[in-house]
């Protein structure tokens, strides 16, 4: 049985997940965006705009299991975290995104929500806090939160 599951945000970083969702079993109950005009690419999901929606939909849901994620890319890690701790006050867990085309090193710790994109490495005794995007590979880091990492971020090597 699929796992049902909330997406913050509906477009570009929410297709990047699709994949993702359907390979863990997710079933997308509810989409958020605050664009009305987003077309979101979950056909059938409940469609959301705000956080009072959110909570007046989780509590006529008579708490059954939710886990969430927020799909809100680029360099917005304070908004994920604010939105995360929302959806976490509310019973929703955080989903944890893994593609299975990234590597992820068995010394390496992903936080809770995190995304680890397609092609992306985490390498050996790296720490994603929470809600932390990361797109290709984390080459000089050893500690993110809730950050957005990407090769054109990362330092020139010295």
């Amino acid at each position: 049985m699929a796992t049902d599951l909330l997406v913050w945000g509906g477009s570009g970083h929410a297709k990047m997940l699709r994949p993702i969702f359907e390979g863990d079993r997710r079933q997308v109950v509810a989409v958020v965006d605050r664009d009305k005009a987003i077309s979101p690419p979950f056909p059938g999901a409940v469609r959301l705009h705000d956080e009072d929606e959110v909570r007046r939909w989780v509590e006529r849901r008579g708490g059954t299991a939710l886990e969430f994620v927020v799909a809100i890319g680029g360099h917005k890690g304070p908004d994920r975290l604010r939105l995360a701790a929302f959806l976490a006050s509310l019973g929703a867990r955080p989903f944890t995104a893994i593609h299975p085309a990234a590597y992820v090193a068995t010394t390496a710790e992903i936080g809770p929500g995190s995304h680890v994109l397609p092609m992306a490495a985490v390498c050996e005794e790296v720490v994603l806090g929470s809600q932390t995007i990361v797109n290709t590979k984390d080459r000089k880091s050893t500690r993110l939160n809730s950050s957005h990492v990407s090769e054109s971020r990362m330092p020139s090597s010295a």
